[in-house]
């Protein structure tokens, strides 16, 4: 027998599945890092997700390059888009194409 889901549990699976969505159009390029960076103040769903989850969905930004923009930028991937200052979101969007 399925047991059901509670709200918080609907409400926190809808929310995973929104953000993978919009990874995924990270990922196939139809939403580029500067868009995000002027809609990040608006979008709850962009607030949410993590910064190292969007820099390794833009598509030609590997591992490697990732860590070099964290550590050139001194900003954690773990933080949180919506956390982010104007001169972090600044500083991501002068090194990350798009």
């Amino acid at each position: 027998m399925a047991s059901a889901l509670t709200d918080e549990q609907e409400k926190a699976a809808a929310e995973r599945k929104a953000q993978s969505e919009v990874l995924e159009r990270i990922r196939s390029g139809d939403l580029l890092f500067s868009e995000i960076v002027k809609t990040v103040d608006h979008d709850e769903v962009l607030k949410k997700i993590q910064v190292g989850a969007v820099l390794r969905a833009i598509p030609g930004m590997g591992t490697m390059k990732c860590a070099r923009v964290f550590e050139l930028t001194e900003i954690s991937p773990d933080r949180r888009m919506g956390s982010l200052s104007d001169r972090q979101l600044s500083a991501l969007s002068n090194n990350i194409p798009g």
